[in-house]
């Protein structure tokens, strides 16, 4: 979690660009990703409780779709509502990371979006509510690993969108939960990641 915070914290504005800081995004994940693992080893998680079991695939993403059309008007309403308590704190500047991609060159914009709407989101989902998830559960019990899993995945996302992500860990929590795996929290941090970035790029000059 601390590598994942320097991204979201201090490395993201350093680079200045998109493509860099998503790409530098993606790699530090994943080794984070493969530490977890790796120190849940000693737990002995089977596949299934690492949220990567071969269930109904069809319904696991089914049930990510609808979840995710559900809960756009709670999304966006949110980010609104958001916007206003953080301009009331003296907040203006948005995310660095939107800020990037609404300054990005025409040439990026394909690896952008693969990066944000399928890379990150798989690898944030198996450290979030594939590894993580499933240790904290393991240990605490299913309350504490949504707890748990929803505080860092909104607290690497930076103080100016912490509570908008944090509702979305929740719903992805939920996802996590009744599907029992990660396909669900993928479909709907995709197509989250998705619909987000498309809405930056309308607003390109």
């Amino acid at each position: 979690v601390l590598g994942m915070a320097w991204v979201a914290f201090a490395g993201l504005e350093s680079l200045g660009s998109a493509l860099p800081a998503l790409s530098l995004n993606a790699a530090v994940g994943l080794v984070m990703v493969v530490f977890l693992l790796f120190r849940a080893r000693r737990l002995k998680p089977s596949p299934g409780q690492l949220g990567l079991g071969a269930g109904d695939h069809t319904r696991s993403f089914l049930v990510g779709a609808l979840t995710y059309l559900f809960a756009i008007p709670l999304l966006f309403g949110l980010t609104g509502l958001w916007g206003i308590v953080l301009k009331a704190c003296g907040v203006t500047e948005g995310q660095d990371v939107a800020v990037m991609i609404m300054a990005s060159s025409s040439k990026d914009l394909i690896p952008i979006a693969l990066l944000a709407a399928v890379v990150i989101p798989w690898i944030e989902e198996m450290y979030f509510r594939g590894a993580l998830f499933c240790w904290v559960h393991k240990v605490g019990g299913a309350a504490w690993a949504v707890v748990v899993s929803s505080l860092f995945f909104s607290v690497v996302h930076g103080l100016v969108a912490w509570g908008v992500i944090f509702v979305l860990a929740l719903v992805l929590s939920h996802a996590r939960l009744r599907s029992r795996g990660i396909l669900a929290c993928f479909v709907i941090h995709a197509m989250h990641n998705g619909v987000t970035v498309a809405l930056l790029l309308l607003q390109k000059p």
